[in-house]
């Protein structure tokens, strides 16, 4: 019972850190990189 409450609780904590965790990463990629183009374009020009 202990083992089986144990196993479940984390599987549902990390399944929802991971859901999280997709979204932000997402995101922070996407501004990663139009902050990158636009760094690489200003010290093209």
């Amino acid at each position: 019972m202990r083992v089986g409450g144990l196993s479940f609780f984390p599987f549902h904590l990390i399944g929802r850190l991971c859901y999280i965790n997709q979204k932000w990463f997402l995101e922070a990629l996407l501004k990663f990189i139009q902050v990158f183009k636009r760094g690489e374009a200003g010290t093209r020009d």
